[in-house]
């Protein structure tokens, strides 16, 4: 699939902006809104897939959330954008990546609402307490241990492999850091779905909100959106597939309603 590009665009307040950029670094605007996400394009840049999660997943006023592994910042700094009663706590192991992610976060003003913590988030229990959050947002890394082509580029390998923290691990601190009926959000491989259900029911958290993400309507999904809720009854909802691209190659016109919904990218040129 296609990575997302955003529109980037030179504005009177081009001189503010740049307080916060490092000279390695670019500005790109989500259009339709003020919000600015900085990125570095020789390391990991988030894709579609952090779109369609702060879209997908349900937000409910004051929630206070916990993302783990925020990278640019792009997760929270949305749902902000959605709901301005949400407060996030966003974890990033990387120093560097978390610098920028704090930075974006001061440059839209959101510092009231977001926290970018240089932190395992393994330690995330440790540092708020079992049951401190509504809401948990997770993109885990999708490749298995031992499986696939490792990237040389260390921040593309620790985001696409499980390097350090396993599916299990994951899932683990999620149950421990929600409320009873919080909900955990996550982008997947469906490849994987057989084995992530059985983790989370494992760890008291039941699958109910699932969706199909697909490039093109003839063409199997390589995404999925999964949502479940701590100490839950069992009832599974399959809501309708999301597909990407017309066979043109232009986005659907529903992906184009999920970009004005989380501030609608454009994508550079």
């Amino acid at each position: 699939m296609r990575r997302i590009r955003l529109e980037r665009e030179i504005t009177p307040n081009r001189v503010r902006m740049d307080m916060y950029r490092k000279e390695h670094e670019r500005i790109d605007l989500l259009s339709d809104c003020d919000a600015m996400i900085l990125q570095d394009p020789h390391s990991f840049c988030f894709g579609m897939d952090a779109v369609l999660l702060s879209y997908f997943s349900t937000l409910k006023a004051h929630d206070h959330i916990c993302e783990f592994g925020t990278g640019t910042g792009i997760v929270p700094i949305i749902l902000s954008r959605r709901n301005p009663t949400i407060r996030a706590i966003a974890f990033e192991i990387q120093k560097d990546t978390a610098n920028m992610a704090h930075r974006s976060v001061l440059m839209n003003g959101f510092q009231h609402q977001i926290s970018i913590l240089h932190e395992d988030f393994c330690r995330a229990e440790e540092l708020f307490g079992p049951g401190s959050f509504d809401l948990v947002i997770a993109n885990p890394p999708y490749g298995a241990r031992g499986q696939g082509l490792i990237n040389p580029i260390q921040e593309k390998a620790l985001a696409r492999h499980e390097l350090t923290v396993s599916l299990e691990q994951w899932l683990f601190v999620a149950s421990r850091l929600l409320k009873t009926k919080g909900r955990l959000a996550m982008v997947y491989k469906p490849q994987r779905l057989p084995e992530l259900i059985v983790l989370l029911k494992k760890h008291r958290l039941e699958p109910k909100r699932l969706i199909f993400i697909q490039s093109f309507a003839r063409q199997e999904p390589h995404l999925i959106f999964l949502e479940s809720v701590k100490d839950a009854g069992s009832e599974l909802r399959v809501e309708p597939t999301c597909i990407i691209y017309e066979d043109n190659g232009s986005y659907t016109k529903e992906l184009l309603n999920i970009y004005k919904g989380a501030g609608r990218f454009e994508r550079r040129t």
